[in-house]
């Protein structure tokens, strides 16, 4: 404990607008040291955590009225993966996972590597989470409708419209 009041102050800085946030404020200084430690871990694991692929192949998305082109659904699948993690953010890890995700699948496919920042991650998630859901307990004009704006989702981020 110090003292004359003095304080410890924890502050975040944001890498993507450089924005600080306070966190917390101490008076011991080892108090904030072992605080940091626990935050420093529950962070990695939540980013460690979040760390996944999803291969999508277009032709299950493929519906009678499908809102987009016929060729997105020609032996074509769609890999995606959170780019926002600590390790898929990097460049270099980018560089060498693409070529290794590519080696793995069948030569007859065309493969789209779909990085994605947080939010359209979340979007995917959602709009993934709606297809795989569906089964057959819900009507099949919801089940297209999912299918169509999970598929309309996909063709966007891959043709960068």
């Amino acid at each position: 404990m110090l003292e004359n009041g003095e304080r410890f102050d924890l502050y975040y800085r944001s890498p993507f607008n450089k924005k600080i946030h306070a966190l917390a404020r101490f008076h011991d200084f080892y108090v904030m040291l072992h605080e940091l430690k626990k935050l420093t871990h529950f962070v990695r694991n939540i980013n460690l955590g979040s760390e996944s692929i999803t291969v999508i192949e277009h032709l299950l998305l493929l519906t009678e009225n499908t809102t987009v082109a016929k060729s997105f659904y020609d032996s074509a699948v769609t890999i995606v993966l959170p780019g926002w993690t600590s390790r898929f953010a990097g460049a270099e890890f980018r560089s060498r996972a693409t070529p290794i995700i590519l080696q793995q699948l069948p030569a007859h496919l065309q493969a789209n590597i779909l990085w994605l920042n947080f939010d359209s991650y979340k979007t995917f998630e959602t709009l993934y989470a709606d297809v795989v859901s569906t089964g057959d307990i819900i009507p099949i004009d919801q089940q297209t409708d999912a299918k169509n704006k999970l598929a309309e989702f996909l063709y966007k981020k891959e043709n960068r419209s």
